[in-house]
């Protein structure tokens, strides 16, 4: 089942949710960095995969694991 639900996580990881990212402060995009696509500020972390881990029913302290460089505040 875990592997599974890690299928699923990597299948939907490139999905465009349709989400203006840059309206979060939270989130940048630099030329170079990434191809200038949106990623989490001071990382290469692109934010699809997180909310998408969320969207599949991950706690908080799952996602975490799954990026463990990202804080929880």
């Amino acid at each position: 089942m875990a592997a599974m639900r890690e299928d699923l996580k990597m299948a939907n990881a490139h999905t465009n949710l349709g989400i203006n990212w840059l309206a979060c402060e939270l989130i940048e995009a630099v030329p170079g960095k990434a191809s200038g696509r949106p990623v989490v500020r001071g990382t290469r972390i692109m934010p699809d995969p997180i909310v998408n881990s969320y969207e599949l029913g991950d706690s908080i302290e799952e996602i975490h694991e799954g990026f463990p460089t990202l804080s929880i505040f």
